[in-house]
Formats: C-alpha cells, sequence, structure tokens
C-alpha cells in the first residue's frame, strides 16, 4: 500500500513538473511566436489530443477564421475551416457569453447529439474523428481549440 502511494506520489510530482515546464513553455511563445507550433504538441501530448489551433474570428460577424499557429492539423480541413466552416461553427454565438479566458466545451451551448446533426460535425468534425472540441477565447477575437479525436 505504501509503495502503491509513493508511486502515485511520484507520478503526481511528474505531471506538476511537466505541467510547469509547459506553462513557462507558454509565457515564451507568447514573446516568440516561432515556438507556437512546438508548444501545441506539448499540450497535445499533455492533454492526450490530436491537434491544437490557435484563430482569430469575428465571432459577431461569423467572418472568415485567420489561422495563426496548428500543430496536428490536416491543413486542408483547417482551410475549409477558414474558407467556410468557421461561419458554421456552433459555438458562436452562444461562446460570446463566455468570460474571456475560460476554457469551455462545444456541448457546454449545444448537447453532443444535437452537435452531431450539425453540418458543422458532418462535414468538418466527423471526417477528421473530432469527438470533442475545448476552447479557450480571448479578448481580442482570438481562440485556441484543442480537438480530441477518437483514433489518433
Amino acid at each position: 500500500m505504501l509503495g502503491r502511494r509513493r508511486w502515485r506520489w511520484q507520478q503526481s510530482m511528474s505531471e506538476l513538473k511537466e505541467f510547469s515546464g509547459l506553462v513557462g513553455n507558454i509565457y515564451d511563445a507568447s514573446l516568440d511566436p516561432a515556438l507556437w507550433p512546438a508548444v501545441f504538441e506539448q499540450v497535445c501530448r499533455f492533454v492526450r489530443c490530436s491537434s491544437a489551433h490557435l484563430f482569430a474570428q469575428d465571432s459577431v460577424h461569423k467572418t472568415t477564421a485567420s489561422r495563426y499557429f496548428t500543430w496536428g492539423d490536416e491543413p486542408e480541413f483547417t482551410q475549409l475551416y477558414i474558407d467556410k466552416y468557421a461561419k458554421l461553427n456552433p459555438m458562436f454565438p452562444g461562446a460570446l457569453f463566455f468570460n474571456v479566458e475560460e476554457v469551455h466545451q462545444l456541448i457546454e451551448i449545444i448537447p453532443r447529439e444535437e452537435v452531431r446533426r450539425t453540418r458543422f460535425c458532418i462535414e468538418w468534425m466527423a471526417p477528421q474523428e473530432i469527438i470533442d472540441d475545448i476552447t479557450q477565447f480571448g479578448d481580442c477575437h482570438w481562440t485556441a481549440e484543442i480537438n480530441h479525436c477518437s483514433q489518433r
């Protein structure tokens, strides 16, 4: 029993150290944008997800998104998001009512079964096997997304 507790404590300390390093790397990337792709890779590995994006999008007018940094994405789907699906993303306008810098899931706005019936899910999420989307909104219309896929 004591050995198991010690192992859990060591594992927790290891994760805390990894998380602390990740936070430091995020701060570094905020000062040196060239670091974002590598930081996104670290974030994805830490939270066990498949891809991450940093977009700027006018949430009120649902205009085309601008891509800043990505990791683990399929470039053709990212371009489709920018050109077409940003306007169909069911996260908006409901997400506008969340506080800035809070992290939220798409299903907090629309129940999962409704999400699955949307054109956004059928044409953009499903082909990539995206089963969950976690988003944080900034104060200047930027969105950081982390996607979890079923098979990746």
